[in-house]
């Protein structure tokens, strides 16, 4: 997947290694394990790290236009929600 089209019609360029708009947000408890075991030197290199983050992660994409989030679920599907600032703007 190279560009995600947002509902509002702005296409995010995902095609960079480290895209402005993707994101991973991450459950506490395993950034607690990964800070344990940075402080306990079991990680010693960079794909180690990666690994524990991407565990547990959900993929985040936010449109730089409107700040809609899409979260990726578990069918590999992305779920779509909007600020509630923008929802007051349509009322």
């Amino acid at each position: 997947m190279s560009k995600f089209l947002c509902n509002c019609g702005h296409v995010m360029n995902i095609t960079e290694g480290w895209s402005k708009y993707e994101f991973s947000l991450i459950p506490e408890s395993q950034i607690e394990v990964i800070a344990e075991q940075l402080d306990d030197g079991i990680l010693t290199n960079s794909n180690q790290f990666y690994e524990l983050i991407d565990k547990d992660n959900i993929t985040v994409y936010r449109c730089s236009e409107c700040k809609r989030i899409y979260l990726k679920n578990e069918l590999r599907n992305f779920e779509s929600y909007i600020p509630e600032s923008l929802l007051d703007r349509k009322e």
